[in-house]
């Protein structure tokens, strides 16, 4: 558990290196480095992945890769640019949506890195520990098909390490196994 495979996004560009299989709906680059598009940089490493945006039209698009599942809790660092609050992010394991969220105004921090899970709580992949599976960060567009929300990702995190207990024993759990 700890960074994912290429979880900084460091390997390349989608095509060209990436541990990450990219889908869009658009031809523009999705994993780049972010200063020269908006002046701040990636959180760790030059490169990171963008989600949503407008390159000709709104953007759908996703970032997947077959992982081996050994933490139970996925996280991520973002920023968001949230100018209409309709932008959805989604994880899916295997094509199952595990978590999702619509954007909200308040959500708009371009120029500073956050937690997913401090935003967002912990998102369990608790169901697929000791799997690998197709992990997927999805984005999907607003549908007015005019608004632009997306999101800056980097440093994809797994975790907790798979079977390790997350709670505290209560005295009668102590109790009832001695």
């Amino acid at each position: 558990f700890g960074l994912v495979n290429d979880g900084s996004f460091e390997f390349g560009e989608c095509g060209a290196g990436s541990a990450w299989t990219c889908t869009t709906n658009t031809t523009c680059s999705w994993i780049l480095n972010p200063i020269s598009v908006w002046g701040y940089p990636a959180y760790d490493g030059v490169l990171c992945a963008w989600l949503g945006g407008f390159c000709g039209g709104p953007n759908s698009n996703g970032f997947c890769q077959s992982l081996f599942i050994d933490g139970m809790y996925l996280d991520w660092k973002w920023m968001g640019y949230v100018n209409s609050g309709c932008g959805t992010v989604y994880v899916k394991a295997n094509g199952n949506t595990v978590w999702s969220h619509t954007m909200q105004l308040s959500e708009h921090t371009y120029g500073t890195w956050n937690n997913a899970s401090a935003f967002w709580g912990n998102i369990s992949l608790a169901a697929y520990c000791g799997q690998t599976v197709n992990l997927c960060l999805e984005w999907t567009a607003c549908p007015d098909g005019a608004s632009n929300d997306n999101m800056l990702a980097d440093y994809v995190t797994l975790n907790t390490q798979c079977g390790v207990a997350t709670e505290d024993a209560s005295i009668s759990t102590v109790k009832a196994l001695y």
